[in-house]
């Protein structure tokens, strides 16, 4: 039997209308404008974590590096500034020039007495910079807060042109350079500048440190702009004053930028108001905040009747403010910080965080 015949038939073969294809291309652009939201929306993202990022690291370096000094403040080796009284001594050598007259504390610029006023470990300046020469027009905005202590890193070289502290229980001497090149009988200048420590009487590796002070302040970069654009205004940054070990200005303040992105700073001080003259140790605990505009100016005026002064601070409070690098496209800050006394509203289109941090002094 034979198998049945199979005819092919011929279908012609057909191409998209037009109106297929303008469906089609509609769904495309659908599809590639989705693709696209998604992009921009996980690059905004990115972007935001990215300054959230940077402003949580350029918080924490700023606080750290605040807190250790404060931490710090008033230790001088193994001489305690309340046992002695250092004007007896020849109080010259350790100036007090912001003793006697308001503003308390200076800096003056061209010289090395900033450096080696001992006696204020703890002083600051409220929303101002009057009588602090040495910052020029560093200075842009908000408190300073300047600390001096002793580094307690042991010395194993000495700079010629570094100030150095050598301490025993009831005095101390300030140095350029290493001790053992002053002669304990005279003061040659740039040596021995108040009361010399005789190696015979204390191992002198147990009591020579090198001198540190240093001022905080909130100033303009001089190297950094909004955005990196050369022709954009400069970025806020946290400045420290700090002493030049140079051959030329030797124990001079000097500035140091610090890190860009810190905006504003604002400090308070908390008092012990039972530290008087006759009572130097106090009760040990914090009885109110002051801002720094608080603060008598004559240290011997010490008491609880006649105001507060600086040797009666036993903590620190501190706020930050920290702000990014670029405006954000779709952001308005319209937040209110409260700084101490300082509140801001910026209303703008910087992201920006608050830092604020209690640090007792140990010293």
């Amino acid at each position: 039997m034979k198998s049945p015949l199979h005819i092919s038939r011929y279908f012609p073969s057909r191409g998209w209308t037009l109106i297929e294809l303008l469906v089609a291309m509609a769904l495309g652009l659908l599809i590639i404008a989705g693709i696209g939201q998604i992009y921009l929306a996980a690059k905004r993202s990115y972007d935001i974590q990215n300054s959230i990022a940077q402003l949580q690291e350029v918080g924490r370096y700023a606080t750290e590096a605040i807190t250790e000094d404060i931490r710090r403040a008033g230790y001088w080796g193994l001489m305690n500034l309340d046992a002695i009284n250092v004007a007896t001594n020849g109080g010259k050598y350790f100036p007090t020039t912001g003793l006697t007259s308001p503003p308390y504390g200076t800096c003056p610029s061209g010289n090395d007495k900033w450096g080696r006023m001992i006696t204020e470990k703890v002083v600051g300046l409220n929303d101002t910079a009057t009588g602090y020469n040495c910052l020029g027009t560093n200075w842009k905005r908000g408190d300073i807060l300047t600390v001096r202590y002793a580094d307690p890193k042991p010395v194993t070289t000495y700079n010629p042109d570094a100030l150095y502290i050598r301490t025993a229980p009831l005095e101390a001497s300030l140095v350029f350079g290493n001790p053992v090149n002053c002669p304990s009988s005279t003061s040659p200048p740039g040596c021995t500048l108040l009361d010399y420590v005789d190696d015979t009487s204390f191992p002198p590796a147990n009591y020579t440190y090198k001198v540190v002070a240093h001022a905080y302040y909130v100033t303009n970069s001089s190297t950094a702009t909004q955005c990196g654009v050369a022709s954009a205004p400069a970025l806020p940054a946290l400045a420290q004053e700090t002493l030049s070990s140079g051959p030329s200005s030797p124990g001079f303040p000097v500035k140091s930028e610090l890190v860009t992105g810190v905006e504003q700073l604002q400090f308070q001080y908390g008092v012990d108001i039972n530290i008087t003259n006759t009572t130097p140790a106090g009760d040990g605990s914090v009885d109110q905040y002051f801002n720094a505009n608080h603060f008598i100016a004559d240290p011997t005026l010490c008491s609880s009747s006649n105001g507060t002064c600086w040797n009666q601070v036993r903590s620190v409070r501190f706020w930050i403010l920290v702000r990014g690098d670029c405006p954000e496209a779709g952001y308005t800050d319209n937040s209110t910080y409260n700084m101490g006394d300082n509140p801001y509203t910026p209303s703008d289109r910087f992201r920006r965080t608050l830092y604020t941090s209690t640090v007792a002094l140990r010293n």
